[in-house]
């Protein structure tokens, strides 16, 4: 292959020349108005400031960030100095406005045509300047009685509804104007960044042609059944090390995704996954400040020679970092900015609107404020703000980490829909129960290569390999692997990908083959559980008919009782929405019951001070990035102790023991590691400071299968010592490994509370909840169902494979 030069990304930015001739037009008019209109105006009393009122469209129309906000105000108060008799004053009145202007409209986000933002945010600028420059001018120019400046007030306020009203009134169809352009001159990409901290929140992109997308037909039509041209994607000897990085992200890595394949990738933490699905959006070269060799083509463009508004129209993406992505302030109008930003028409984009909400299972979220969400809620809002563009090629960086396994199962079945209309669909994921039923290739990156590439049977056969690595194989796949050890089943067999396959493949076995009159088997315990000691004595957590709500409405925690003792691991399951996580927030002290009492040895939460509690209970929450605040990580793990009152010494001393048992690079930065590291350092922060009661939401989500083990195995060794963990999971594999007891959730109230075992058998009780049993646990439910009684109760794959040796070997 033909490599290309070295190319250095991140020169990228949404303010650029054509921004500043929009800028300098708008004012150009204003000061034109102000000078004919405006003087014919002032006779009445009330005169529109037609200035303000053209840099605060040009706010609203380019959403600039703060900096960049304060640059038009610079340009503004220039151009009104033409006319001003006091020189510099308006700079001192409009460089502020500008920066509340564009302030106001980055935290307000655009509610769409019909809000009220436009006419509030001018209304309030105007009133700021106005403020500014009648007070200077008055008390400091003028040398008058600060109280002379009240005489101008209704001045000001009749200039602020002027303006508000010039703005209001104008806002909409220079917008329209403004988007309709956008798609087919490359001005505008549907990126939107947060400049403040360099991550990009959004690729997301239009179905069409290699060319010039035709906005007249693209914006116009509904959801497309098909897509005939489909986009392929190749990756040509990329390399790519980041600024400062050490060492190469992606290392000489060539691959092709054929147009409409369904590829699966998967690594441990670090492996290169995440720089992989940034190379295929664009986003690196274009936005991520690195060194890049090789090229990628997308639907035959070489992102490196084309905008990256171009490949925003062929590529829709998903970020790992969900909040990252969100821009808007709720449902509905995340999933209309990509649409509005591509100038979808509005008979198209209620289609869109509805087509991407029913698809996604979101509907009823549609009024809802994405601050209210769950981690769960905002994937499915993020994936339907995708499906709403339909994308030719559809990247997914960790879809379903936050999502139930319902949830996951039906992401999948969207994709699958989504890749059977002619979608190429690449996805990064951990779950491999779910790669290998629905991918029809998987690629494993291990350290910026690739490891292994072929189909779901091929790869996951190498069990051992991919465990080396990092990466775990499917349960049901193990069992086939260890059963051809065992001489059970011929190596030559295809192994299983699913339960079903594998259910299908056992009973065929043991209706073919004579089944021996071997003494039955017993179930194992799990490994992680043989040191569960029995509660004693009063319990370390007490919820007596807790209930919570969020304002008026339906509680999200509903009569709530339970207790957790010393040394058990009690795993909280339930469907996104279930009030898992506001159950940890009551269980911490950070939210108080509305009813009833959560009580933490001995601790009414409702009574205690904080600090207090911080002292029995330690979280780690479900967004490790939410509790992450040192520059390094040994400073990290050691602040949790010196919050508690722990001297510096020994604060560091205990520290550097944890982060050592964890593998961690002491002085690293924490923000530098990938997520899944800096879910450990958060942990880690957790684990040192050997709290009495440990609460944990969503601990492996995002993990790779050997940081799993490590968070787990740390958690576990903590129970031993007693500490009572409570853990909101949503991987039903680590929750059979480890769990002690099992509650399931449903509309914020527990449905059972139980051995997971047992509950895990119960079909009717995880339907409601949304639950998947563990791929053991349902296939030997389903031999058992069968007649095959020695199974039931089975939930480790060694057992399943010393039955069918007894049975059959």
């Amino acid at each position: 292959m033909n490599q290309k030069a070295v190319r250095h990304g991140g020169e990228g930015s949404r303010f650029d020349v054509a921004s500043l001739v929009l800028v300098a037009m708008l004012l150009a008019a204003g000061f034109i108005l102000n000078m004919t209109v405006g003087k014919a105006l002032s006779m009445t009393g009330i005169q529109p400031e037609f200035v303000i009122s053209s840099y605060c469209l040009a706010i609203l129309l380019l959403r600039p960030t703060l900096p960049h906000g304060v640059l038009i105000g610079v340009l503004a108060a220039t151009v009104i100095q033409f006319t001003t008799s006091i020189p510099g004053l308006e700079y001192v009145c409009d460089i502020p406005a500008s920066l509340l202007m564009a302030a106001i409209v980055r935290l307000t986000g655009e509610r769409g045509p019909r809000g009220l933002v436009p006419f509030l945010s001018t209304c309030v600028t105007t009133a700021v300047s106005g403020l500014i420059f009648a007070t200077l001018a008055t008390v400091v120019v003028l040398r008058g009685e600060p109280l002379a400046v009240l005489a101008m007030l209704p001045v000001v306020v009749g200039t602020a509804l002027a303006n508000a009203i010039v703005v209001q009134s104008l806002y909409l169809p220079l917008r329209s104007a403004f988007l309709q352009r956008l798609p087919s001159t490359g001005e505008a990409s549907g990126t939107s960044r947060d400049d403040s901290d360099g991550v990009v929140q959004g690729v997301r992109a239009e179905g069409g042609s290699n060319e010039s997308l035709d906005v007249s037909t693209a914006t116009t039509e509904a959801v497309p059944d098909v897509y005939p041209d489909a986009a392929a994607v190749e990756l040509q000897h990329v390399s790519f090390t980041y600024d400062g990085a050490r060492r190469r992200a992606l290392d000489d890595v060539s691959l092709t995704f054929g147009a409409g394949s369904f590829v699966g990738v998967i690594g441990p933490s670090g492996a290169g996954k995440t720089t992989l699905a940034s190379v295929v959006s664009g986003a690196i070269p274009h936005h991520f400040a690195g060194e890049f060799r090789g090229a990628a083509l997308v639907g035959g463009m070489d992102t490196c020679e084309v905008a990256l508004t171009d490949v925003s129209r062929v590529v829709g993406s998903v970020l790992q970092d969900i909040d990252a992505q969100m821009v808007a302030a709720d449902v509905e109008d995340e999933i209309l900015y990509g649409l509005e930003n591509f100038g979808f028409e509005r008979s198209a984009i209620e289609k869109r609107v509805s087509y991407a909400l029913r698809t996604a299972g979101i509907e009823d979220l549609r009024r809802r404020e994405i601050s209210t969400l769950s981690g769960g809620q905002k994937q499915k809002v993020a994936i339907a703000a995708i499906l709403a563009i339909s994308p030719r090629v559809m990247v997914l960086d960790e879809p379903t980490a936050a999502l139930d396994p319902a949830s996951s199962r039906m992401v999948f079945e969207t994709l699958r829909e989504l890749n059977a209309r002619g979608i190429t669909v690449i996805v990064i994921e951990q779950k491999v129960a779910l790669l290998s039923e629905y991918c029809d290739r998987v690629i494993v990156l291990s350290q910026g290569s690739v490891a292994l590439d072929g189909s779901p049977r091929e790869v996951f056969s190498h069990s051992k390999d991919l465990r080396d690595i990092g990466v775990d194989s499917p349960r049901v796949t193990r069992i086939s692997n260890g059963l051809a050890v065992t001489g059970v089943l011929d190596p030559a067999e295809k192994g299983f990908l699913t339960v079903s396959q594998a259910r299908d493949g056992l009973l065929g076995l043991l209706s073919s083959t004579p089944v021996k009159a071997a003494s039955h088997v017993a179930p194992s315990a799990s490994p992680h559980r043989l040191a569960t000691p029995a509660p004693t004595g009063d319990p370390m957590l007490s919820l007596r008919d807790v209930s919570f709500s969020y304002g008026v409405g339906k509680a999200s925690v509903d009569h709530v009782c339970f207790d957790v003792g010393a040394g058990e691991l009690v795993a909280v399951v339930g469907q996104n929405g279930a009030g898992k996580t506001t159950l940890t927030k009551l269980m911490n002290g950070l939210l108080k019951p509305g009813d009833g009492s959560v009580n933490i040895c001995g601790l009414d939460t409702r009574r205690a001070r904080t600090s207090e509690i911080a002292q029995k209970v330690s979280t780690l929450f479900q967004n490790p990035d939410h509790q992450i605040c040192r520059q390094t990580v040994l400073e990290e793990v050691a602040f949790s102790l010196q919050l508690l009152g722990v001297p510096d010494d020994e604060a560091f001393q205990r520290a550097a023991d944890v982060v050592s048992y964890f593998g961690l690079d002491p002085e690293a930065a924490p923000f530098t590691l990938s997520r899944g590291q800096r879910q450990i350092v958060a942990l880690a922060s957790v684990v040192v400071t050997n709290p009495k009661v440990m609460i944990l939401d969503e601990p492996t989500s995002g993990l790779d299968y050997r940081e799993c083990m490590t968070v787990m195995d740390s958690v576990n060794a903590a129970r031993e010592r007693g500490c009572a963990v409570v853990m909101v999971c949503h991987d039903m594999e680590v929750v059979s490994d480890y769990a002690t007891r099992l509650i399931v959730m449903a509309n914020g109230r527990v449905l059972e509370d139980g051995e997971p075992s047992v509950l895990f058998s119960r079909a009717e009780l995880l339907g409601k909840a949304c639950i998947a049993p563990p791929q053991v646990s349902e296939l030997s439910q389903g031999l058992a169902d069968a007649g095959f009684e020695r199974f039931r109760g089975i939930t480790e794959v060694k057992d399943i494979v010393d039955v069918m040796k007894g049975l059959v070997g």
